[in-house]
């Protein structure tokens, strides 16, 4: 199984044991909510590698917390673009099992996002630091 499967398996196992409501706002948020096919593809991912990440911590839907989301993003590293999407899509899945009474707060809703830093030197603007000898 591949590593894309194993994730998949892994968080439909875990929605699937957290009952009805969460297989329903599964289906509500990535189906009904999201029409554009590139946003749904990179949302079912960064929810996918999360919940599979939870699953491998022992942790049911219920049991996460702000801190759970928080050292995740920490643990993903890349850019912070990436590190941003993988939040918006865990905000908006925990929206949906809030709504359907899965969950009572929204564990990514009190995690900040992570700021790109830009440099300047001499009017020149770059992503990261320039190292030198």
């Amino acid at each position: 199984m591949n590593c894309g499967l194993l994730e998949l398996h892994l968080a439909l196992v875990l929605v699937d044991r957290a009952g009805g409501a969460a297989r329903f706002a599964w289906d509500e948020f990535f189906f009904a909510e999201h029409h554009n096919p590139h946003t749904q593809k990179a949302y079912m991912a960064a929810v996918r590698r999360f919940l599979s990440w939870c699953e491998r911590q022992g942790v049911e839907l219920p049991g996460v917390t702000p801190g759970m989301v928080g050292q995740y993003l920490v643990s993903l590293g890349g850019s912070a673009a990436k590190r941003n999407l993988h939040l918006s899509a865990l905000r908006g899945f925990f929206d949906r099992l809030v709504n359907r009474h899965v969950v009572i707060l929204n564990p990514a809703a009190s995690v900040r996002g992570v700021k790109d830093v830009v440099y300047s030197f001499g009017g020149y603007h770059f992503g990261r630091p320039v190292r030198t000898a």
